[in-house]
Order: structure tokens, then C-alpha cells, then sequence
């Protein structure tokens, strides 16, 4: 979700940007870089970076703003890890920003947003359902890419309309969280999340299990 920066303040922006730099220096710090040695690895990232440029031109409209538009954040995550998925992620922002279809002051709130948020979420929901559920095929697909990708739109759709709610962008406070659009339109993109990353991981694991880093066919497969 897109936020233009005319809906918030100098302050809002400046410590956004100083956040997302911090973040953005930590990952690139420890950041498995020798994942990416294999020549495959970069088409592969790189070619996630293009979809989802592609995706994020994308947009529902609701009448209100933020410009809202699906994730694809689990898939990245899942795929290449919560760094590698977190500047993947940040790469398409970046492209979007390029093509000015993000605005500039608000690339660092966006990039927390779109970005290391959803990815964040995405990786400790995997990590969750790893320790309490059984390893199996279709415990990864429904519940760590369908169902967590659901929710990680969930969150980042909440908190980013929270913060526009504290910075009172409406002048309605929270209560814009249960409007009579803004509540159908995430219920309806949570089921899109869902099923895009859903059917991609599913695609990828059958197809390409090599590409998943989190994914192993012994652990999930064999002997089920």
C-alpha cells in the first residue's frame, strides 16, 4: 500500500526514511550474499523483481488513500529468505519510484510498509508453522504460503491505515479502519494474496524445487 506523501508530515517522512536507512544497512550487513553465487540465483531474484514491478502497477481503487495493490511478499520470502526477500523487495520499490509511480519522500515509510514489514511477518509465520504443525506438503502451501500470505496483508493493510489514523488523515481517527470500504476491499485482496502466492509456491516446489530456500523434499516429502 502506497502511501503519497501530501498525506503526511515532514516529521513522519524524515523518520521513516531514517528507519528504513537503519533497516536497510542491517539486512545488507548480514545479508547471505553467497546464496546468490550461483548464476541461476540472480536471474531468478531478478526476474522476481520484474513481476512484481509488474504487479504493483496494479491497483484497487477504494476512494481512499493509501493506493492499495497485492504483496507478493510471502512468495519472495519462502523463496529466497527474509534478507535476500526484504531487498527484492526493495529493488521493485525502488523501480517504481524510478518510474514515478512512487513518490520520493515517502520511499523510506513504503519500503517499512510494502517491504521489511510483510517480509518480516512472512518469515516468522513459516518459522511458526515449522515448530507446531507437521512438515508436510500441504501444510507449506496452505498454511505457510495461502494462509500467511493472507495475514501479511492483513497486517501491513492495518498498519499502515494506523498509521495514517494516529497522523488523523481523515480526521475520523481509527474508526476509518471499519469504513464501509476500506474493510471489503482488504477482505477481498487478503483472498487474492492468498491464492497468487498460494498457486506460485505451489507452482515453484513442483516445478523448480531447487529455487526454494525454504523448502526441502526430504523434510516435506518423503516417506508422506
Amino acid at each position: 500500500m502506497f502511501i503519497p506523501p501530501e498525506l503526511l508530515s515532514p516529521g513522519l517522512l524524515w523518520a521513516g526514511n531514517v528507519l528504513f536507512a537503519l533497516m536497510l544497512l542491517w539486512t545488507l550487513w548480514f545479508t547471505p550474499w553467497e546464496a546468490l553465487r550461483r548464476p541461476e540465483r540472480h536471474n531468478v531474484l531478478f526476474g522476481f523483481c520484474v513481476v512484481l514491478l509488474m504487479l504493483w502497477t496494479i491497483r484497487a481503487g477504494t476512494g481512499l488513500d493509501p493506493r492499495v495493490h497485492v504483496l507478493g511478499a510471502t512468495t519472495f520470502t519462502l523463496t529466497f529468505g527474509r534478507r535476500l526477500a526484504a531487498l527484492g523487495l526493495t529493488l521493485a520499490l525502488l523501480g517504481m519510484a524510478v518510474s514515478g509511480a512512487v513518490d520520493w519522500p515517502t520511499f523510506g515509510v513504503n519500503a517499512l510498509l510494502n517491504a521489511f514489514l510483510p517480509v518480516w511477518f512472512a518469515d516468522r509465520f513459516w518459522r511458526f508453522s515449522e515448530r507446531h504443525l507437521p512438515h508436510h506438503f500441504f501444510v507449506y502451501i496452505f498454511v505457510a504460503a495461502f494462509l500467511g500470505a493472507a495475514l501479511s496483508f492483513a497486517l501491513t493493510a492495518a498498519t499502515t491505515y494506523g498509521v495514517l489514523a494516529s497522523a488523523d488523515v481523515w480526521g475520523s481517527g481509527a474508526g476509518v479502519l471499519f469504513s464501509d470500504q476500506f474493510v471489503p476491499m482488504v477482505l477481498l485482496l487478503m483472498l487474492g494474496e492468498a491464492w497468487l502466492n498460494g498457486m506460485a509456491m505451489t507452482i515453484f516446489v513442483v516445478m523448480r524445487p531447487a529455487w526454494v530456500a525454504t523448502f526441502d523434499d526430504q523434510r516435506y516429502l518423503a516417506g508422506k
